[in-house]
């Protein structure tokens, strides 16, 4: 027996065509459940608003993960400063990386971790890989404090001169 399970909706219980409909111990056919080919069930069940939901969820952990590293960034005094900008980078990774990451899930890339059994869990997994873009922008996030270092100290006057 098996369901196809997505973040907005899941199918009835179903048996896959070949399977055979036998209950798992050898007894009885389950008549009560159908025998339904499994690409069908996916086209009834998945939807492009389950995609919209995972980047979501990605996008929403990412500009967590974003507040919290502009947070620990020194800026500058520029208005629109590069703070902004390495956040604004961060909103398109968290969502691209939520559905990469549930991709390598469901082609069982990660051990131990084979199936996705319920819509939460997918929302849940969702939200970590969303918010674990930091550790692909956390080297950007580096060069950016290092650029905003050296504009501070090249604003700064030498020291033992005084301006005219």
């Amino acid at each position: 027996m098996a369901m196809v399970v997505c973040p907005t909706a899941q199918s009835g219980p179903f048996v896959p065509l070949g399977a055979g409909a036998t209950a798992p111990s050898g007894g009885t056919p389950q008549s009560a459940v159908p025998e339904r080919d499994i690409d069908d069930v996916l086209r009834e069940t998945a939807t492009r608003l389950d995609l919209i939901v995972v980047e979501l969820v990605g996008l929403t952990a990412a500009a967590i993960s974003s507040a919290a590293a502009i947070r620990r960034l020194k800026g500058s005094a520029e208005r629109y400063g590069l703070p902004v900008a390495l956040a604004a980078l961060k909103l398109p990774t968290g969502a691209i990386t939520a559905f990469l990451g549930l991709l390598l899930v469901r082609g069982q890339f990660v051990p131990g971790l084979s199936a996705l059994d319920t819509s939460a869990q997918i929302l849940a997994w969702a939200l970590v890989f969303g918010y674990a873009q930091q550790l692909f922008t956390r080297l950007v996030d580096q060069q950016g404090q290092t650029v905003l270092d050296s504009v501070r100290t090249s604003e700064k006057p030498a020291a033992g001169l005084t301006p005219a």
